[in-house]
């Protein structure tokens, strides 16, 4: 209930999606691209958070069915 404003912040959740791309490369997955999911607002974010490096990401589903 105290963070429920940021319920809706896409800027700050596709901030996220990218922090935690970057925070969790691995020597043996770094070559791999990322495939975000994402369904509602946070779908969007994950689309906004592809354009931040798009040449690492693989592909971005939004909605409820992969």
């Amino acid at each position: 209930m105290r963070t429920r404003e940021h319920r809706f912040n896409i800027q700050l959740l596709a901030e996220r999606i990218v922090h935690a791309k970057r925070g969790k490369q691995q020597e043996a997955t770094s070559n791999l691209r990322a495939g975000y999911f994402g369904s509602s607002t946070r779908g969007a974010a994950a689309l906004v958070a592809a354009v931040d490096a798009p040449q690492d990401v693989g592909a971005v589903i939004r909605g409820g069915a992969p």
